[in-house]
């Protein structure tokens, strides 16, 4: 079923896992493209994941204020038990 996987961009539904990947991109103000891309664990464990970047470059996670490299348009990483990240860029 592929509604319970990630695609080969890491984004969907993982069921198995219980996490979930998406993005969405929206007009600011000032009419610039805004980029969120959103990763969220249900899970009662560590889960990691690749998720796929349109930039490579500094991303900053809205709610904790961490800031990774994402490389090659890519980022690896661990999302914690019953948690998430909300990555925000703007173009």
């Amino acid at each position: 079923d592929t509604a319970s996987t990630l695609d080969s961009n890491g984004f969907g539904i993982d069921t198995s896992r219980q996490i979930v990947v998406y993005h969405r991109f929206g007009q600011s103000s000032d009419g610039r493209l805004e980029l969120f891309y959103v990763v969220l664990n249900f899970s009662q464990t560590d889960q990691t994941t690749t998720v796929q970047f349109p930039d490579s470059g500094l991303w900053t996670d809205s709610i904790s204020g961490w800031t990774p490299v994402v490389a090659d348009n890519q980022l690896t990483l661990t999302v914690g038990s019953n948690w998430g990240h909300v990555f925000y860029g703007i173009r």
